[in-house]
């Protein structure tokens, strides 16, 4: 079984490979609970300890491990490769930044791959509470937290690296990060995690590929929104990749690859929704048991997708290349006949907007491959070099046949070899009506359910591409981590559900807003001048767990206590001169104090509760 064989062939890598034990932290800022690393692996050390648990305080895994595979041709048409399965030949990614200029560029020094080891934490809070204090400087008590001054914004330029790395908000414009001169770092959701890892600081002894001479620069993200259950169980990785190489690299393509481990992970199918760019594992029967030391489900066992949000950049046609939708009822809808549906917009961005050359692709491909020992076609199996990995990227088996629909996708297991296929499982009825992934060709549903495939454990590599990727070229790959669960009392089923979820987060990320009224990218917010209307006085401040506030007149008021979010936790009336809060219940941070006496209103008296 893969689990078992995998982990052993890890830690012997651990021993044999590694230069250094990777520093990890866990992203739990809502129902996930997720293990970060600062290389492009994620959610296990390998240890046998480790996973994307779901709920958070359970012991229960919706994901094994996840990996950010790249790989494409240089004007010689050798192939560069960097993307990792399970490290148990070795690696293809290091943590740290490239040289970004001069004669050694694209390289780094061990010592200096050994010092970026680690991750940067990060919340909107804690932001949120430096700019009110920065901008009140006669706030009392407030020190800088580590998080804001270790913030890893700017490189060593003496040893040539980008001068901005982690990106930050310069509040006096001179391009070096100072939070004294009341610069900030800029992160998306309510926590993010930072890291910054290479492909070029030694051999690639995973894939066996010819580094690159790519930096990424990683942020883990969630948002702390219980209100919106299609958020409250996702998380985000925004990967912005650099090419710091001196050659383009054609042929361009980018992927996640994703080891599902629905609970116990022998009994679950694959499949993929082309429309909504998403790939996703789901239990193959009804029940998710307990066995082999693994946590199962139960009963109604959950679905986990991975969502392409912002996928490879089009090559450039010096066109605005149109959309495949009609607008009916505000909604978008599918319409084949309208459109090219084979340049990408079927669940690409930016079509139709009236920028030229700013398209981007969705999921392009999705790829599904066998374990070792199951009894699979060994043309089917995983990858063993980077000719295999770059293969599976763009449609083709381990014997470079085209994936082929129907069946288990090759022409040996029941596939129709008159129809090349990029989508593997596209579903019963198919996500794939315009036929986009068969040359704009529509076939009928399929899926492991259609085929009555064994459940087994399951693995998929979701891909975005081709493109062309030039000397010095930055893109963003983001994908979202989405999970559903039906349960009693409905009739909908998991799969419904997900892509409902599915739909909610694709949403907010396109609108840049979540439910719970958050967007998505670091905003300033405003912070205004206290005012005195009332001339009211408030102490202590900081304060423990009571707060006094006194009026120069009595009066009506109405006295409110929000957080810096604007959720109102504490609204009480007084007519006396004093009156007196009870802060016991609130948790430590800083509050705004808001009263009205029916005619004015006095805003922004600032409280930090310690």
């Amino acid at each position: 079984m893969k689990k078992y064989f995998t982990l052993a062939l890890a830690l012997l890598t651990l021993v044999s490979f590694s230069q250094e034990t990777l520093s990890y932290e866990y992203l739990n800022v809502n129902n996930v609970k997720a293990l970060i690393s600062p290389v492009g692996n994620q959610f296990n050390d390998f240890s046998g300890s480790s996973c994307f648990q779901i709920p958070s305080d359970s012991s229960t895994c919706s994901i094994f491990n996840s990996s950010l595979w790249i790989g494409g041709k240089d004007a010689n048409n050798q192939l560069k490769f960097a993307g990792e399965q399970y490290r148990q030949r070795g690696r293809d990614f290091f943590p740290g930044p490239l040289v970004a200029s001069g004669s050694d560029i694209g390289t780094v020094s061990d010592s200096v791959s050994q010092s970026w080891n680690r991750i940067w934490r990060m919340t909107r809070e804690e932001i949120n509470q430096f700019i009110i204090c920065y901008n009140n400087p006669s706030y009392p008590l407030y020190e800088i937290p580590n998080s804001i001054l270790e913030w890893p914004a700017n490189g060593d330029t003496e040893i040539s690296q980008a001068s901005i790395l982690a990106p930050y908000y310069d509040n006096n414009n001179d391009g070096f990060y100072n939070p004294i001169d009341g610069d900030y770092p800029m992160i998306k959701g309510d926590e993010c995690l930072f890291f910054i890892f290479n492909d070029k600081a030694d051999l690639h002894t995973e894939s066996g590929g010819t580094p690159i001479g790519i930096e990424v620069h990683g942020m883990a993200y969630g948002f702390g929104c219980s209100e919106s259950e299609s958020f409250d169980n996702t998380i985000f990785i925004n990967y912005k990749i650099i090419n710091r190489s001196t050659y383009t690299l054609y042929e361009t393509y980018i992927g996640s690859f994703t080891d599902f481990d629905i609970g116990f992970p022998n009994d679950d199918y694959i499949g993929c929704n082309v429309e909504k760019g998403a790939f996703f594992g789901y239990n193959g029967d009804d029940f998710d048991e307990t066995a082999n030391g693994i946590n199962g489900y139960g009963e109604f066992p959950p679905a986990q997708a991975v969502v392409i949000l912002k996928g490879a950049p089009i090559d450039p046609d010096g066109i605005d290349n149109t959309h495949s939708f009609d607008t009916i009822n505000g909604n978008l809808v599918l319409n084949c006949e309208i459109g090219d549906i084979l340049n990408g917009n079927i669940n690409g961005t930016n079509f139709g907007d009236g920028i030229v050359d700013n398209e981007r692709y969705g999921m392009t491909g999705f790829a599904y491959f066998n374990n070792f020992g199951t009894g699979a076609n060994p043309n089917t199996v995983f990858p063993g070099n980077a000719t295999d990995y770059y293969g599976y990227m763009n449609g083709h088996w381990l014997d470079y046949t085209h994936f082929c629909y129907g069946g288990t996708g090759h022409y040996s297991g029941g596939a129709n070899p008159e129809i090349p296929t990029n989508f593997m499982f596209p579903g019963n009825p198919t996500s794939d009506p315009c036929g986009w992934g068969q040359d704009g060709n529509p076939q009928q549903g399929w899926s492991e359910v259609t085929e009555a495939n064994s459940p087994g454990d399951r693995n998929g590599l979701g891909v975005s591409g081709p493109f062309t990727f030039l000397p010095g070229e930055e893109l963003e790959f983001e994908i979202a981590y989405v999970y559903a669960r039906a349960g009693y009392g409905t009739t909908e089923t998991t799969l419904e559900k997900l892509f409902a979820c599915i739909d909610t987060v694709k949403n907010g990320y396109m609108n840049d807003i979540t439910p719970c009224g958050t967007s998505f990218i670091y905003n300033e917010i405003p912070v205004t001048t206290i005012n005195s209307t009332f001339n009211t006085s408030i102490y202590p401040n900081p304060t423990n767990n009571t707060l006094h506030v006194e009026f120069s007149k009595v009066s009506n008021y109405q006295i409110k206590i929000l957080d810096i979010q604007g959720k109102v936790f504490l609204t009480e009336i007084t007519n006396n001169k004093t009156h007196v809060f009870d802060l016991s219940s609130l948790a430590e941070g800083v509050y705004f104090v808001k009263i009205s006496d029916g005619k004015s209103i006095e805003t922004n008296k600032l409280v930090i509760l310690r």
